[in-house]
């Protein structure tokens, strides 16, 4: 996208940010289940690149009994679903609303 349109987003997602009134969104169970990607400024695998590819990603978010070890799984499908790959991994929450 265009870098006017990429500004466009990242100040309408920060309005949104703003009307949450989820604090701790960082450990919150409501970011528990499965999330589509539709839009994202990371060019990396994560974002759905496998070399020169491009398919679709979900990410599960598992926090609900896990909450002193909460986990996520990013899945890339290609081909409608042909060929999946799969990262794992869990973050340490940073504050409120930032995790690494």
């Amino acid at each position: 996208a265009p870098e006017s349109t990429r500004d466009e987003i990242a100040t309408l997602c920060k309005e949104l940010e703003k009307m949450n009134k989820v604090k701790n969104i960082a450990s919150s169970t409501k970011m528990d289940g499965s999330w589509n990607l539709v839009y994202t400024t990371n060019e990396g695998s994560s974002a759905g690149k496998l070399g020169p590819f491009t398919g679709d990603v979900e990410q599960a978010i598992r926090i609900l009994g896990r909450e002193e070890n909460p986990e996520y799984i990013n899945y890339v499908r290609l081909g409608g679903g042909l060929v999946e790959g799969a990262l794992g991994a869990s973050w340490d929450v940073l504050s409120n609303n930032k995790w690494l």
